[in-house]
């Protein structure tokens, strides 16, 4: 084996380290902490682990920022029915991670079931500010005409599971609605209007009648 082939597998094995996830348990009785695990690219390696169903324990890594400890357990003595949730914000990068678990008497996941992935979507930070963002409306208006705004929306749609067979799905989505900026009072103006109407016609009435 050359010098160059052995750069090569170096620099692989290095770019192959960076790009693992390796979880741990750490026993919350004791602290003692034991790896389960590495995540790399889309699939879960796992490692054989025993736990104390009457310990708590705490699951964590230290490759994803403000992750050393993302999830709690206790009562359970094997991770084999562990699913870990990835969570991608819009850049593809972990946000963070979470898991969930099947019961022990259930059949044994397929390791390629081991791992799902999530999309995340950031939601626009409000405005906590009413008058200038009332001000700032109200030239947006003057400028463009109506407001419009984006609101989330629940839809059901059609999905196919792993069997291939169509299972409804409910998603959120976004739509623009238009925004009525205006007072109660512009609002029902003609309402008002007519009412006033209708009480001095009514009024002028009764007067003739006593008359």
């Amino acid at each position: 084996m050359n010098l160059f082939t052995i750069v090569v597998l170096f620099t692989s094995a290095l770019a192959a380290a960076e790009n693992r996830i390796n979880f741990f348990v750490r026993n919350l009785d004791d602290s003692s902490i034991e790896e389960i695990g590495y995540l790399t690219g889309k699939t879960l390696v796992p490692n054989k682990v025993e736990l104390q169903a009457t310990s708590s324990y705490c699951i964590g890594t230290s490759d994803v920022p403000n992750s050393e400890c993302f999830s709690y357990i206790k009562g359970i003595s094997s991770l084999d029915q562990t699913i870990f949730h990835v969570f991608l914000d819009s850049n593809k990068e972990i946000s963070h991670i979470s898991i969930s678990h099947n019961s022990e008497e259930a059949d044994p996941i397929d390791i390629k079931h081991r791992v799902k992935f999530h999309s995340l979507e950031l939601a626009a930070v409000p405005n906590l500010n009413s008058q200038s963002s009332k001000k700032q409306k109200e030239q947006e208006n003057a400028k463009t005409g109506p407001r419009v705004e984006k609101v989330t929306r629940k839809k059901v749609i059609k999905v196919k599971d792993e069997n291939g067979n169509e299972v409804d799905k409910e998603i959120e989505e976004q739509v623009e609605v238009e925004v009525d900026d205006r007072s109660w009072l512009q609002q029902n103006w003609m309402y008002i209007a007519l009412a006033l109407v209708m009480f001095m016609v009514l009024g002028g009435e009764d007067k003739k009648g006593q008359a």
